[in-house]
């Protein structure tokens, strides 16, 4: 079978390079075996067919070709099975890590190692994602990365198409699980960066060994990533406790720190109408008082009020 760069029947279902999951499989499945495509930009891959088209044109590739397009024809999961992948980064992360948990992608079922002639793994192939053992173009992210992943385990594991139907399934099912699991993190995951920046400096306060040659997390995906490996339950519990415990103290420090206390007697009759405002409207009794002093000192209407009548009944006197 001869691939050629037009729309014959004898093109295999990718050449076209009109279909970009096809494109970011064929971009997965061939860096495995030759790591210099993990440097082509996943975007322009259509761009770029001609060397794809060379590279598996070429006789010592014959298999490889075969592989790729009934895997493409017989092995990709339909779209409607996938449609609970996100474009989070951390999803991501967890996908790829529970697959190899699953034991989906074993050794014995990698490809050869790369050849590199002894030079270092192209810049794009570097991924920081050891857990499957993949090569990954860092310029596939987000649900790409995910659905890029699966599709390639998927299509080199042994199972029928039927039970790799059924796994995707519960691989969903488990990941609406652990999505429950995160909502501890929700109050610093709400957008506030300054609260992310708070835990990076109290974790490294804490116990050096949370964050020693560790990237600091910077967003939500990060740092639920960040916590995804080296921390026991228990230890998630009580970081997290204890940091919003700090922050909430930290919060209240500042909102507090132009306010000064002042003592003062009230009477029975004055305490019992000061509780009563505050339980009618469900505010504290200090508020109570500050609504009262600003609302005085705006209008300036009850005091002076008060000043006349008293003036007046001591001139009747």
């Amino acid at each position: 079978m001869t691939i050629k760069d037009d729309y014959s029947e004898e093109n295999p279902v990718y050449s076209s390079f009109m279909n970009n999951r096809h494109n970011l499989f064929l971009l997965i499945f061939i860096t495995q075996y030759d790591p210099k495509f993990a440097e082509i930009n996943p975007d322009y891959i259509k761009y770029e067919k001609s060397h794809f088209i060379d590279y598996l044109n070429s006789p010592e590739n014959l298999n490889l070709k075969i592989l790729i397009e009934n895997a493409i024809k017989h092995r990709l999961i339909g779209e409607n099975e996938l449609d609970w992948i996100n474009e989070s980064e951390h999803q991501a992360f967890w996908i790829e890590n529970q697959l190899k948990i699953d034991n989906l992608y074993s050794p014995e079922q990698n490809p050869p190692q790369p050849i590199t002639y002894g030079n270092p793994l192209p810049a794009g192939a570097i991924t920081g994602k050891k857990s499957t053992g993949m090569i990954i173009p860092s310029g596939i992210r987000g649900r790409k990365r995910s659905i890029a992943i699966i599709d390639y385990i998927y299509s080199k594991n042994t199972k029928t198409f039927e039970q790799n139907i059924i796994h995707v399934r519960q691989l969903r099912n488990s990941w609406n699980e652990h999505k429950e699991k995160t909502k501890k993190f929700n109050w610093i995951t709400d957008g506030d960066s300054k609260k992310i920046d708070f835990l990076w400096k109290w974790l490294k306060s804490k116990d050096p060994k949370y964050t020693l040659n560790k990237a600091q997390f910077h967003d939500a995906d990060s740092l639920l990533i960040h916590f995804e490996s080296g921390y026991t339950e228990d230890e998630i519990n009580y970081i997290i406790t204890n940091a919003r415990r700090i922050w909430n103290q930290k919060q209240l420090r500042e909102k507090n720190k132009n306010l000064k206390q002042s003592n003062f007697l009230l009477d029975e009759e004055k305490i019992s109408k000061l509780k009563k405002l505050a339980e009618k409207y469900n505010l504290s009794r200090t508020e109570v008082i500050e609504i009262l002093i600003d609302s005085e000192a705006k209008h300036g209407r009850y005091i002076s009020e008060r000043i006349d009548r008293k003036s007046r009944i001591k001139d009747q006197i």
